[in-house]
C-alpha cells in the first residue's frame, strides 16, 4: 500500500486498485490502458476496457483519446479515430452485442435481429405474462392453483414479469428446497453464516473476551458458551442457552461482569435475536411444495419467454448477457479464440458488477488464463443493489487478487477528507469485522492534495428540534427541513467564502455551486416548494416529472386535445397555459354552459357568446383559429411536423424564455422534440401513437431527466439523488437525513444457499416459513450495508463545503445514517471542522408563495388519478452490425398506405371518459368475457367502471349506455355474436408479431376466431357513431386488418377467411373477405414502406 500511483501502472500483475472517492479511479484505469500502449507490451486491439455506463465508456474514449493523441503513438489522426472507434473500450453491454455479432452463427439468433430497448422489451413481455397466465388460468394449471393460495393474481403476474431480470441466478441456483432434510440443512447453514459473520465483530468478540476472566462466578450453560466460543464452535443454540438464565446474582458477585453480560446480551437482542424465531412450523413443510411449484411455474415461463423473443429475433439487454455467456461458456475453439486475442482485461467502477456480468468476465478468464486484469472500484461506492450489483463480488476479488489503493484526493479541501476519515471507519469498520456485503474504510488515512487555509468550518450539521409546545401531529418536519435548507442557502449566497477547488481560489457560494442530493424522490416537491417560494433558483437534474413539467405537459395536452376535443382535463391545461393564457374568469364563464368543454365547443363552433374581456376573447380566438388549422391537419402530419408547428405557431419558446428558469424550460421542451425525432426514425410516428407511447412509458416507469442546461454557467440549486450525483462533485453540497425510507422485500430471493425462494406467509396465520425469516433478515442487513454507502457517496461529493441536516423529535424512525452520525457526535470530541447548530421550528423562514399562472393547479376541476410517475432512465438503442429493420404497427401501416386524408369536424361525446380511456375500458371488459353469461360481461364493465374516478351520476350514465351496446350486441340477431358463438376456438387480445420483407410488424388483435379451418379477425371499435359512416376512417381500419391478416398467412400459416370491424355504439358490422389479391397488394405496399 502506498501513496505512489505510479508503481501501481509499471506493474505487470493481475491486481485490484481500491479507489476512495475523488483518488482519480478512472484517471487510473486510462492511465493504466495508455501505458500498456506506449510500453508496447500490448497494441489497443489487444485491450478490453469495460465500464457500467454509456456516459463512462464515453468519457473513457475521449479521455484514452486525449493521452494516444499527446503521446503521437499513431501515424496520423485518422488511424488514431479508427482506432479508437474499433476498440473494445465499451459497455459490459456493448461488449457483449459484439461477442454476438462476430459469433452470430454460434447462436440461436437470426442473423437479421434486432436489439429493443427496455421500454420496448417491457411491453412485449407485459403481453407474453399476461399470455401466458391466461393460459394457466384455462388449463386449471395446478402450479397456479397453488400459488393462488398464498399471493394475489397481480403479485403472481408480478412475480413472473420480474423473474427475467433474474434468469442467470434462477437458472444458475435452481429450487435446493427439494425436502425437509434439505430445508433444515439449508436454514442452519445460512445461521450459522450469520453467527460467523457476527463474531468476527471486534465488540462482540472483545465483550466475550472480557467475560473469560469470570469463569468462577457463570453457571453452567455460560461456561459451555465460552468454551465453545475459545473453541470457535458457537452455535445458536448456545447463545439461547446463554441468555436463558436471569444474570441477577452476577450484579451481586461482580458488578464488572454483570456489566459486560448485560452489554453482551443487549448487543445480542439488537443484531441477532431473530435467530431464536427461526423454529419450524406447519407451513414450513407445505412451503417446500409451494415452492417447488413456484420454481417449476418461473422456469416454464422463462424458457418459453426466451423461446419467444428468438423466434421473432429479438434481442433485450438480458439476452445479450446470456447470449455472450453461453457462446463464451461453450468452450469452443472459436469462444477461446476469441479470448486469446485479448492480453489484458480492465474493468471501471468494479463495484457496480453484477453476477452475471462477473461470469462473463470469469468466462474470458478460464478461455484465456494468460490474461492479465486491471480492476479498479470502491466497494464504498456499491449503491446499485436495485440494478443486481452484487458488492461482495468486489470483496471475494479483493481475497483473492493482488490489492492496492489511491490514498490520494484530489477533489475535496482537507479538512473535509479529514471529516471522512474521522466518520466513515467508525460507520464501515475494519474488512475483519464484517458481513460479507459490507464495506470498509481504508485502514490508512486518505490523504488531501487541496489544502487551503480557510476560517470557516467547512462541516455544518443542522439539527431541527422538536418544538415541544406544538404536538408533533400538527408538523410537517420534512418541509420544515426543506424550507430550513432554503433559508441556510438564502444565508450563504454571496456571504460565505469558500475555497473553490476547480477554479483554485476562494470566492463567495453562488447558487450554481449548490447540490441538494436526496435519499430519494419522495420528498421532493417539498424542496422544490420550499426553494419557489424563497425565491431561490433550481434546477432538478433528474426525477420523475419530465412528462409532467409543465412547458413538456403543455406540449402533450395540446396534442391530446387535437386528437380528442372532449379530453377535459387536456383541454383545460392547454386554453391556460403559457401558449394561449386564457385567464380563470374566462374558464369560469365559458363552465356556465354546463362544463368548460361544452362551453368551449358552442364558442368555437357555434359562435355562441359569453362574458369575456378583449383580451380574452382575442386569446380564445387565437386558440380557435390555430386548433382549427391543426386539427384538420392532425392524420395527414407526422408527430414532428405537429410539435413543430404548435411550437412555431404559439411563439412557445420565447414566451418560456421570458418565464423565471428560461433556459431551462426551452431545453426542455427540446429534448421533448429529440425524443420524438428518435421515436419518429425508428418506426415512424403518429400524434396517436406518440401520446400512447409517452403513456406507456409512464406506465412502466421508464425514468427520463430533464434536459441539461445549454447555458452551464446558469446561476441555480440542483436537486438530484445521490445515485444521480454519483461521478459529480460540486462545491457545496446538502444532504437531508430526515427521513427513512421503507423498502419492501422481493418476491423471490435467489440465494447461493438457499437457491430460488418464493416470499410468502400463510394467508391464515400471517406466519412466515424459517427460511423467509431468515433470507428477510439477510435482506434488511444489505439494505442498512447500502444506506451506509449511499450516504458515503453523497458526503463525498462535496469539494469545499458540506452541510447534514436531520431532525430531532420524540416519536421516529431515525435514518439510519443520521442514527450513527448522532451516536458519533454523542460519543467523540468534534474536531475544528465541524459545527453544529439546532433550530426549532420558529426560527425558520416560511417565505410567502409566488403563483406563476402557467403551474396553477386546476382546483374547481375534476382530472382523472394519475399516478406519480417513477420513470428509469431509457437506455440508448445499440443497433447491430446487419441491415437495419424496420418496426411498424398497423397503426403506422395505415398512416402510410392511406396518405389521402378527409377532415371531419370533432363530434360531441356525451360518455364522461375520453375515447382512448372508454376503448380500454370496453376492451377490457371483452377480453375477459367467455360470450356466455351476458350478466358475467356486466360485471366486468361495472367493476371497471368503479375504479374511473367518476361521480356516481356520470358511472351510471356509463353504465347504462356501454350495457345498451352489449345488450344490442348479443342479441340474437346479431352475425357477429352468432359467429363468435359458433366458432370452435376463441382467443382474445391475441399478439401478432412478424417479418415480412424486411419489416418487424407487431400489434394486437382483439379477438381471433377458428371455424374449421378458417379463421376469422373481430375488431370491435367504440368510436362516436358518425365515424363508422366516414370513408376515410373505415378505410384506415381496413388498412389495419388487412395488415393483421396478412402477417397471420404469411408468418403462421393461418389462412384468415374473413374480418369484420364492429362498431358497437350502432351495431353495424363492416365484413371483408380474405384473398390472394388482398394479401399481395398488402406485401407490395410493404415493398414500398422506407425506414
Amino acid at each position: 500500500m502506498s501513496y505512489n500511483s505510479k508503481s501501481k501502472l509499471t506493474n505487470d500483475e493481475s491486481i485490484m486498485i481500491c479507489a476512495s472517492a475523488g483518488t482519480g479511479k478512472t484517471k487510473m484505469l486510462v492511465d493504466r490502458f495508455v501505458d500498456l500502449i506506449r510500453s508496447g507490451k500490448a497494441d489497443i486491439d489487444q485491450l478490453v476496457a469495460i465500464t457500467f455506463t454509456e456516459k463512462a465508456a464515453t468519457e473513457m474514449k475521449e479521455r484514452v483519446y486525449e493521452e494516444l493523441y499527446k503521446e503521437k503513438l499513431f501515424n496520423n489522426l485518422i488511424e488514431l479515430q479508427h482506432a479508437i472507434s474499433n476498440s473494445f473500450i465499451s459497455t459490459i453491454h456493448s461488449f457483449c452485442a459484439r461477442i454476438i455479432q462476430e459469433n452470430i452463427d454460434s447462436t440461436q439468433l437470426p442473423y437479421n435481429y434486432t436489439i429493443i430497448d427496455e421500454a420496448e422489451e417491457n411491453i412485449i413481455r407485459e403481453r407474453f405474462t399476461n399470455r401466458f397466465l391466461s393460459d394457466h388460468i384455462e388449463n386449471d394449471s395446478k402450479e397456479l392453483k397453488i400459488l393462488l393460495k398464498y399471493m394475489s393474481i397481480n403479485k403472481i403476474k408480478k412475480l413472473i414479469f420480474n423473474s427475467w431480470e433474474r434468469y442467470f441466478l434462477i437458472k444458475k441456483y435452481k429450487n435446493k428446497l427439494t425436502d425437509i432434510n434439505s430445508y433444515i440443512s439449508i436454514i442452519n447453514n445460512i445461521v450459522n453464516s450469520m453467527l460467523k459473520s457476527y463474531l468476527r465483530d471486534e465488540r462482540i468478540k472483545n465483550l466475550i473476551t472480557s467475560l473469560l476472566p469470570f469463569k468462577d462466578q457463570l453457571n453452567e450453560n455460560q461456561l459451555l458458551f465460552l468454551n465453545n466460543f475459545e473453541k470457535n464452535n458457537i452455535d445458536r443454540d448456545d447463545f439461547t442457552s446463554f441468555f436463558s438464565d436471569r444474570a441477577d446474582k452476577l450484579k451481586n458477585i461482580d458488578l464488572k461482569c454483570y456489566r459486560l453480560y448485560q452489554e453482551l446480551k443487549n448487543e445480542y437482542y439488537s443484531e441477532i435475536n431473530f435467530l431464536k424465531r427461526l423454529s419450524l412450523s406447519d407451513i414450513d413443510e407445505k412451503f417446500i411444495e409451494v415452492n417447488t411449484h413456484a420454481y417449476n411455474l418461473i422456469n416454464e415461463f422463462l424458457d418459453k419467454y426466451r423461446q419467444e423473443l428468438e423466434l421473432n429475433g429479438l434481442l433485450d439487454f438480458t439476452g445479450m448477457e446470456l447470449y455472450a455467456i453461453e457462446f463464451l461458456n461453450s468452450k469452443s475453439e472459436r469462444a477461446i479464440q476469441f479470448c486469446k486475442r485479448f492480453k489484458y482485461l480492465l474493468v471501471d467502477e468494479f463495484q457496480d458488477i453484477n453476477p452475471v456480468q462477473h461470469e462473463i468476465i470469469q468466462e474470458i478468464l478460464n478461455n484465456n488464463p494468460k490474461i492479465k486484469v486491471f480492476f479498479v472500484g470502491d466497494e464504498k461506492q456499491s449503491i446499485y443493489r436495485f440494478r443486481g450489483a452484487v458488492v461482495e463480488i468486489m470483496n471475494q476479488q479483493k481475497n483473492k487478487l493482488k490489492t492496492d489503493e489511491l490514498l490520494i484526493n484530489y477533489r475535496s479541501i482537507d479538512k473535509l477528507v479529514d471529516f471522512q476519515n474521522e466518520i466513515f471507519p467508525k460507520l464501515f469498520k475494519s474488512s475483519k469485522t464484517i458481513y460479507p456485503f459490507e464495506a470498509s474504510y481504508p485502514s490508512v488515512p486518505i490523504k488531501a492534495q487541496n489544502k487551503p487555509r480557510i476560517t470557516n468550518k467547512p462541516v455544518e450539521i443542522i439539527i431541527l428540534k422538536h418544538d415541544k409546545k406544538i404536538p408533533e401531529e400538527n408538523i410537517d418536519y420534512i418541509e420544515l427541513e426543506a424550507f430550513l435548507i432554503a433559508n441556510k442557502i438564502k444565508d450563504m449566497v454571496n456571504n460565505l467564502t469558500i475555497y473553490k477547488v476547480k477554479d483554485n481560489k476562494f470566492d463567495k457560494v453562488k447558487y450554481k455551486d449548490i447540490a441538494i442530493l436526496l435519499r430519494a424522490y419522495t420528498h421532493q416537491e417539498k424542496y422544490e416548494k420550499a426553494l419557489k417560494e424563497m425565491n431561490i433558483p433550481y434546477h432538478t437534474l433528474t426525477g420523475f416529472g419530465f412528462y409532467n413539467l409543465p412547458e413538456v405537459k403543455d406540449l402533450i395536452n395540446f396534442i391530446r386535445a387535437l386528437i380528442n376535443f372532449y379530453d377535459e382535463p387536456a383541454l383545460i391545461g392547454t386554453i391556460r397555459s403559457s401558449m394561449f393564457a386564457i385567464s380563470d374568469d374566462a374558464i369560469n364563464e365559458l363552465a356556465t354552459a354546463g362544463t368548460i368543454t361544452e362551453g368551449l365547443h358552442k364558442y368555437l363552433y357555434n359562435n355562441k357568446k359569453f362574458n369575456l374581456s378583449e383580451n380574452d376573447i382575442s386569446k380564445l380566438e387565437f386558440f380557435k383559429n390555430l386548433y382549427l388549422k391543426l386539427q384538420s391537419l392532425l392524420y395527414e402530419d407526422n408527430i414532428i411536423n405537429l410539435l413543430e408547428n404548435i411550437i412555431e405557431e404559439t411563439n412557445y419558446l420565447s414566451i418560456l424564455a421570458n418565464l423565471k428558469e428560461g433556459k431551462r424550460k426551452v431545453a426542455n421542451v427540446k429534448k421533448l422534440l429529440n425524443l420524438a425525432r428518435e421515436w419518429y426514425s425508428i418506426s415512424g410516428l403518429s400524434p396517436v401513437d406518440f401520446v400512447r407511447k409517452i403513456n406507456t412509458y409512464k406506465n412502466i416507469n421508464v425514468k427520463e431527466g430533464e434536459a441539461l442546461k445549454e447555458d452551464t454557467d446558469e446561476d441555480s440549486v440542483k436537486i438530484m439523488t445521490i445515485h444521480s450525483s454519483k461521478g459529480l462533485d460540486f462545491p457545496v453540497v446538502i444532504i437531508p437525513l430526515s427521513y427513512s425510507l421503507t423498502t419492501s422485500s422481493p418476491l423471490i430471493f435467489t440465494d447461493e444457499n438457499a437457491g430460488t425462494v418464493l416470499n410468502i406467509k400463510d394467508q391464515a396465520t400471517k406466519e412466515e416459513p424459517a427460511i423467509v425469516k431468515a433470507l428477510k433478515k439477510l435482506e434488511q442487513l444489505k439494505d442498512a450495508a447500502e444506506e451506509k454507502r449511499i450516504f458515503y457517496v453523497g458526503v463525498t461529493r462535496a469539494s469545499s463545503h458540506l452541510i447534514i441536516t436531520g431532525i430531532e423529535k420524540e416519536r421516529t424512525r431515525y435514518n439510519i445514517n443520521w442514527q450513527s452520525l448522532r451516536q458519533y457526535l454523542q460519543k467523540n470530541n468534534l474536531k475544528s471542522s465541524i459545527t453544529i447548530k439546532e433550530i426549532i421550528p420558529e426560527d425558520i423562514r416560511i417565505g410567502k408563495e409566488e403563483v406563476h399562472y402557467e403551474e396553477i393547479a386546476l382546483k374547481n376541476y375534476k382530472r382523472p388519478r394519475f399516478s406519480k410517475d417513477k420513470i428509469d432512465e431509457i437506455r440508448t438503442r445499440t443497433s447491430p452490425i446487419e441491415k437495419k429493420i424496420t418496426r411498424i404497427t398497423p397503426t403506422e401501416y395505415a398512416d402510410k398506405t392511406i396518405s389521402t386524408i378527409t377532415p371531419y369536424n370533432v363530434i360531441a361525446d356525451s360518455t364522461p371518459l375520453n375515447p382512448v380511456e372508454l376503448g380500454n375500458l370496453v376492451h377490457k371488459a371483452l377480453s375477459l368475457w367467455d360470450y356466455k353469461n351476458l350478466d358475467d360481461i356486466k360485471n366486468y364493465i361495472v367493476d371497471l367502471i368503479n375504479i374511473q374516478r367518476l361521480t356516481g351520476k356520470e358511472k351510471s350514465i356509463l353504465i347504462n349506455e356501454i350495457f345498451n351496446w352489449i345488450e344490442n350486441f348479443a342479441s340474437s340477431g346479431n352475425p357477429v355474436y352468432q359467429l363468435i358463438r359458433n366458432s370452435q376456438e376463441i382467443k382474445t387480445e391475441v399478439e401478432v408479431m412478424g417479418y415480412i420483407n424486411n419489416i418487424f410488424i407487431e400489434g394486437a388483435i382483439d379477438l381471433l376466431l377458428k371455424n374449421e379451418q378458417s379463421y376469422y379477425i373481430i375488431d370491435y371499435k367504440t368510436d362516436h357513431s358518425e365515424l363508422s359512416k366516414n370513408d376515410t376512417v373505415i378505410k384506415k381500419y381496413k388498412a389495419q386488418l388487412d395488415l393483421y391478416a396478412t402477417v397471420l398467412y404469411e408468418c403462421y400459416h393461418l389462412p384468415v377467411r374473413e374480418y369484420l370491424i364492429h362498431f358497437l355504439r350502432n351495431n353495424k358490422t363492416i365484413r371483408t373477405t380474405v384473398n390472394n389479391e388482398l394479401i399481395l397488394s398488402v406485401i407490395e405496399n410493404l415493398k414500398n414502406i422506407t425506414p
